[in-house]
């Protein structure tokens, strides 16, 4: 998150606490909604870490800030399968639920081998403080020479179009499924018109309190034992 250690502290915090809340109510919703939240928050107990062994050089930091960077880069890579698992759940299109899910756990799973590769390849890659003074995490994908700039391309489309398409093909009651969509785009959106690209990543802390938020005020919806209203 941004600004600083303390700030990422507050709102990890803060989200662990509305996870573990619905995690308990245990209504309909609640715990896929938990599941699905959880990576995102657990990005931001990461990067609460990673403000505390923040670098100064990309190509200069401790061992603590290297591997913070890599499984910071991990975490946010279950966001699609994340979300894409809850919209599935109680769909009544059960071909095309279980199509998005394979192709979105084959893409999750092809980004993280690349990504632990270049790890183990080296040379080491440091997250720093990027020009609004956010978070610009470390960019293993760099290690791939000539073919980064296809792999950003596609991994970026892939990474928005899988969970979207799923919110608002699959998941029912609709209008929720296109409240989480407009939330999830709109304040990502807004975030990378307001930063560097480098750093927008970092600011999804407002995603995940909006969508807890959503989630606190809608788990009592559906019947017990479903998630969703066909």
């Amino acid at each position: 998150m941004c600004w600083s250690a303390e700030v990422s502290a507050a709102f990890a915090v803060a989200e662990w606490a509305g996870v573990a809340w619905l995690w308990r109510r245990d209504r309909p919703l609640d715990r896929p909604f938990a599941i699905a939240v959880s990576p995102i928050a657990a990005q931001e107990a990461v990067q609460w870490l990673l403000w505390e062994h923040i670098a100064v050089r990309a190509d200069a930091c401790d061992r603590v800030n290297v591997i913070a960077s890599l499984v910071v880069r991990l975490l946010i890579g279950l966001v699609p399968l994340a979300w894409v698992w809850f919209a599935q759940r109680g769909s009544p299109r059960p071909r095309l639920a279980r199509a998005f899910l394979v192709t979105t756990l084959g893409f999750v799973v092809v980004r993280a081998a690349l990504i632990v590769g270049a790890f183990a390849a080296g040379p080491a890659r440091c997250t720093v403080i990027g020009p609004n003074h956010h978070q610009a995490w470390a960019s293993f994908l760099a290690h791939y020479a000539g073919l980064q700039p296809a792999l950003d391309v596609v991994f970026f489309t892939l990474y928005w179009a899988l969970p979207v398409g799923a919110l608002v093909l699959l998941f029912r009651p609709r209008w929720l499924g296109l409240l989480l969509t407009a939330i999830i785009v709109g304040t990502l959106a807004t975030t990378m018109a307001l930063l560097a690209l480098e750093e927008f990543g970092s600011m999804w802390c407002w995603s995940s309190a909006a969508l807890i938020v959503v989630a606190l005020a809608t788990g009592a919806r559906g019947r017990r034992g479903t998630t969703a209203r066909r």
